[in-house]
């Protein structure tokens, strides 16, 4: 169930009958969405039932097979020439950080703002975006030297060096312990005061309840529902999303 979504807010997210298989596994059957948030669109459901796949579509970084997506009104093209210069204007951060192990966490921020952007004041931004996130005395260190929670920071800094229109984030404490989860996520919390436009993926249900505007729940491929984070948590519709928060929610 789709219900009526949301007042006028700075981003607005619409996709209609989107499919997208590998083989013969079908990862989004036919998702319609239309979301308007004003900082942070959190995707959540069961494992494997579409989120990452639905995200990496609209960060640039998969082609559906079919159907239409628009951001801010803008319609997505599903040519590679278009995406590139999309995925510039992105910010993305993955579950398992994809840090060049053998450079030191400035030379990962730095490498994109060189090679992609080609910005003037690269070295500055760097340095500022990990000064943001507490780790400019952690700088010259590789990821090896770094624990989870600051790799994390790292990838969260080096994503938004460069001022992205929007940022993308993939289940980004999946691989980490609760102290370094808590770490991260207070570090996304702080966006949402930035006013950094976020659409994550996450199964930390406390964390979207309490940060996410808008919440799209994504099982078996579609999104079943869509709301505001408070409806969703206070009176789901969905009898995939009930019995979800059901066996999440109860311990």
């Amino acid at each position: 169930m789709i219900r009526g979504l949301f007042i006028l807010s700075p981003m607005q997210i619409s996709c209609h009958s989107v499919r997208k298989t590998y083989g013969t596994h079908v990862a989004l059957a036919d998702v319609t969405l239309d979301a308007g948030f004003a900082h942070t669109l959190a995707l959540i459901g069961p494992s494997g039932g579409g989120k990452s796949t639905l995200l990496r579509i609209l960060a640039g970084l998969e082609m559906p097979d079919s159907g239409k997506v628009s951001i801010d009104g803008r319609p997505m093209v599903f040519e590679e020439a278009w995406m590139h210069k999309y995925r510039v204007k992105v910010g993305i951060v993955f579950q398992g950080y994809n840090l060049f192990p053998h450079l030191t966490a400035l030379q990962n921020v730095l490498l994109p703002l060189h090679q992609v952007h080609k910005l003037t004041d690269s070295n500055q931004r760097a340095i500022a975006a990990l000064d943001r996130f507490r780790m400019a005395d952690h700088a010259n260190k590789k990821p090896s030297e770094l624990s989870g929670g600051q790799r994390q920071r790292v990838a969260i800094a080096r994503a938004l060096a460069a001022d992205p229109e929007v940022l993308f984030m993939d289940e980004p404490t999946a691989a980490l312990d609760p102290e370094m989860t808590a770490e991260v996520l207070e570090v996304i919390a702080g966006l949402r005061g930035a006013k950094q436009p976020l659409l994550l993926v996450t199964h930390e249900m406390g964390f979207a309840r309490e940060t996410a505007d808008a919440v799209a729940f994504v099982s078996d491929g579609r999104v079943l529902e869509c709301c505001d984070a408070g409806s969703f948590f206070s009176d789901p519709q969905s009898p995939g999303a009930i019995r979800f928060l059901e066996r999440i929610l109860k311990y």
